[in-house]
């Protein structure tokens, strides 16, 4: 049986990102250690369809050379950016 963990990060107002999509404040309150272990143990990434994908703004800075999943109401032709694959899809099954 494999294994999941989810990983994410939400500020007590429910908010990931500021109204800007600036989400520097986050990696304040981390440690090279624990960013390390955590990105050592993702075997995938599943992420919302929150806006356009960008090399500034990849997943772990792009650093995880793994499938990336985008949920979203209305897929389309999986788009590779920044040597990334993003697959969109309607279900997370």
């Amino acid at each position: 049986m494999a294994k999941v963990i989810i990983h994410s990060t939400v500020t007590l107002d429910g908010f990931m990102a500021r109204p800007n999509d600036e989400i520097d404040w986050a990696f304040k309150y981390s440690t090279d250690e624990m960013v390390t272990g955590i990105m050592a143990e993702i075997g995938a990434v599943v992420m919302g369809n929150g806006g356009e994908i960008t090399e500034d703004g990849l997943p772990y800075g792009g650093e995880i050379k793994v499938p990336q999943f985008v949920v979203t109401h209305h897929p389309r032709d999986p788009v590779t950016v920044g040597g990334l694959r993003f697959t969109f899809v309607d279900s997370i099954e």
